[in-house]
C-alpha cells in the first residue's frame, strides 16, 4: 500500500489540475480512507495488476 506521503504527492498532482486546494482533496482521501477502513473494504492497489490489500 502506499504511504501517506505517496497519497499526498498524488493530492498535490490533482489539485494543480483541478486547481483545489490540496488539503481540501487530502482530508477527502484520509476521511475515505477512514470511512472503508472501518467498513472493512477491501482496497485495489496497482490497478491491472490483480493485487489486492
Amino acid at each position: 500500500m502506499g504511504t501517506e506521503r505517496d497519497i499526498l504527492l498524488s493530492v498535490a498532482d490533482l489539485a494543480r489540475r483541478f486547481r483545489m486546494a490540496p488539503s481540501s482533496i487530502g482530508y477527502a482521501v484520509m476521511r475515505g480512507k477512514k470511512i472503508a477502513e472501518e467498513k472493512g473494504i477491501k482496497q485495489y492497489n496497482n490497478v491491472g495488476k490483480g493485487n489486492i490489500e
